[in-house]
């Protein structure tokens, strides 16, 4: 058994989850970093250096020193500076199979696709986003009438149990990694859908369908656009 040191950089409570597999398999987290005061106080109960990120900036991470360096639910690029910090490896989540959606809103784009299955990954942070080498890749289908909630809900768990399987593998001494493979897409902060999400009655009604429930982010924050309909002198 390996025993390994990590900092966890990111929001939402599935780094919570991961931070805590991570010590249950015997590893040691040194730091959290979050914008997120709940993520700070958790970090900070649990006796954990924790860290609050200020809007843009990278991680303070001082004098630490540290194995491997994981990035989840992180939507800000971390300067090379940063990922060189870790001695091992810096790993990123990703909520959509590599190399076909890289970017922001993987899940929502997948789904405005009309794609049959969807997956996340875990990989190699580099200076080029989403482009190192993967770590662990899940796939699964997409379900009749899916809207971006459950699909997120799906990227959560897979990411999850994954994230186990890597921490077993830390714990063994073996972490394989390959290199992407396929076409790759990108789909930057600043992407919206087509006519701002307007619906397009022109289109099939199962396109409209699609661009509604890819939009459905239940009662979590929309921050990609929301659909409306263009009644000539309004939207709605």
């Amino acid at each position: 058994m390996f025993s390994t040191s990590a900092v966890f950089v990111g929001d939402g409570s599935l780094l919570i989850e991961c931070a805590q597999a991570y010590r249950h398999a015997g590893h040691a987290v040194l730091a959290v970093a979050s914008h997120s005061q709940a993520i700070v106080d958790w970090a900070a109960r649990q006796g954990i250096e924790a860290i609050r990120l200020q809007a843009g900036a990278p991680p303070e991470l001082g004098a630490l020193e540290f194995d491997y360096l994981f990035g989840i639910a992180h939507l800000h690029v971390l300067p090379a500076s940063v990922i060189a910090r870790a001695r091992k490896l810096a790993i990123n989540f990703h909520d959509a199979p590599l190399p076909r959606y890289a970017g922001l809103n993987a899940p929502s784009w997948a789904l405005m696709a009309q794609e049959p299955a969807h997956g996340i990954t875990w990989h190699e942070m580099t200076a080029a986003v989403d482009a190192g080498r993967i770590i662990k890749q899940v796939h699964f289908d997409t379900d009749a009438g899916e809207s971006a909630l459950s699909l997120n809900t799906k990227c959560y768990e897979a990411a999850l149990a994954s994230f186990q399987a890597i921490v077993q593998d830390l714990g063994r001494g073996q972490l394989p990694l390959t290199g992407q493979r396929g076409t790759r897409s990108y789909f930057g902060a600043h992407k919206r859908p087509a006519l701002l999400a307007t619906l397009d009655f022109s289109q099939p009604a199962q396109t409209l369908q699609a661009l509604v429930r890819a939009l459905d982010f239940g009662a979590y924050p929309n921050a990609l656009a929301c659909p409306k309909i263009y009644l000539g002198s309004q939207v709605q």
